[in-house]
């Protein structure tokens, strides 16, 4: 978040490391668990390179993401029926939101029953 949202549908290429860009989104997987953080780095050589990544409303970066843990890019989204591009900039408003929902889980918490609502509407507007 606020990039993703639970509930987002993601698409997901397979990519070599070395076709990785810093602030993309890429999937990997980490002691039996799925993650969608963005690229912050690129270390190492290309024989060992690893990428960086952090999730965009977390305050540290995780673990270096080796060649075998990397799943792939996200290269689009789906919103509550609309196509969405997150590797693009956040907007104003996200930019705005985001350091809230690092520093504050009441804002994390605020922030989820606002996309739940905001959901809700969709859902109801598409059963008409």
């Amino acid at each position: 978040m606020p990039a993703l949202n639970p509930g987002d549908v993601v698409s997901i290429q397979g990519t070599a490391m070395e076709e990785v860009w810093v602030g993309e989104i890429v999937v990997f997987t980490r002691d039996g668990r799925l993650f969608a953080h963005r690229v912050v780095e690129k270390i190492g050589s290309v024989a060992e390179l690893r990428l960086i990544t952090r999730g965009d409303r977390l305050p540290q970066n995780d673990p270096p993401v080796t060649p075998t843990e990397l799943l792939g890019r996200i290269t689009g989204a789906e919103r509550n029926g609309k196509r969405i591009d997150p590797n693009k900039p956040l907007g104003p408003v996200k930019r705005a939101i985001a350091p809230l929902l690092k520093i504050s889980e009441h804002a994390t918490f605020a922030y989820m029953r606002f996309l739940e609502f905001q959901r809700a509407i969709f859902l109801a507007e598409r059963v008409r």
